[in-house]
């Protein structure tokens, strides 16, 4: 999904492109970034990263094309976290 998609998208289109687009859950975004669920907070904490939580202590969420965004602006973050952000030991 590119930004010029979504813009164009009726309301009903963009639910459904954004849920494709969406990681649900601690589980889903570390997998997805190839990382420990402790660097997923460790990111969210520090906003290295853009993952919400939905409400006050709901589940974090974020999207896949905000995440590859995000890393392809900033130079200093992996192409994809594998293993680069594990902290004490497994």
């Amino acid at each position: 999904m590119n930004g010029l998609e979504f813009e164009t998208a009726t309301a009903q289109e963009r639910l459904v492109l954004a849920g494709a687009d969406r990681l649900n859950g601690v589980d889903a975004i570390a997998a997805y970034l190839r990382c420990t669920h402790d660097a997923v907070y460790y990111a969210r904490r520090v906003g290295s990263l853009p993952i919400r939580r939905l409400g006050r202590k709901g589940e974090l969420y974020a999207f896949k094309s905000e995440l590859d965004a995000a890393q392809k602006a900033d130079s200093t973050l992996p192409e994809k976290w594998s293993g680069e952000l594990h902290f004490g030991a497994s």
